[in-house]
């Protein structure tokens, strides 16, 4: 079973320079020089949050977050993914199938599942503590019989909504991962879009 967090490579991978594409490691020197340096996991949820409210207003958000922002508008797929990978925990995973038909039926179960698009594996969001419980139920181990039909996503931070389910902004940075170009490019698409929008805002707040 292979561990990863948002957008980067797994065991095997990680740690070697060489192993991660060129525009992975130029997007990841990208976000270093953020405002405030490097996006940590709250950070990184706190900037969906402002792009999923349009607000130019922080609030409980720090300034940095709104900066980060309004420095990601207008970034490529890889800067995006770069800025938001710390947010999850992310492991691809092959899951029995008749456990994934009734998996988050069950209130509490799971806080999130869903897919991105229509035949890709099922996206779920769990916490840290239903990890190892979701891994002992659905999943196989590293002698996976089949391939990835669900993606497990560990937020590294108390689940940031008020509700089960995800927020637009969060699907988006999801689908940057996607396999499908398409979906690729609309997402980048649509938090481009937000961050300018929320850029624009925050030009003409006193």
């Amino acid at each position: 079973m292979t561990t990863t967090t948002s957008g980067e490579a797994g065991p095997g991978t990680a740690g070697s320079a060489a192993a991660v594409p060129a525009d992975e490691r130029a997007a990841s020197a990208v976000t270093d020089d953020l405002p405030g340096g490097a996006l940590t996991a709250e950070e990184a949820w706190d900037v969906l949050t402002v792009l999923d409210s349009g607000t130019a207003r922080g609030g409980d958000v720090g300034e940095a977050v709104l900066a980060a922002v309004s420095a990601l508008a207008g970034a490529t797929a890889e800067v995006w993914r770069a800025a938001l990978r710390e947010r999850c925990m992310v492991v691809p995973c092959w899951a029995n199938p008749h456990a994934l038909t009734d998996l988050g039926r069950t209130p509490g179960e799971v806080l999130f599942a869903g897919r991105a698009v229509p035949g890709d594996p099922l996206d779920v969001y769990v916490d840290v503590d239903a990890w190892l419980w979701l891994q002992e139920r659905t999943l196989i181990g590293p002698e996976a019989r089949g391939p990835v039909n669900l993606v497990a996503h560990v937020p590294q931070v108390p689940w940031p909504f008020a509700t089960a389910g995800l927020t637009h902004a969060a699907r988006w940075a999801d689908e940057l991962d996607s396999a499908d170009p398409d979906v690729v490019l609309a997402a980048v698409d649509a938090l481009n879009a937000a961050a300018s929008a929320v850029r624009r805002k925050a030009a003409t707040v006193p």
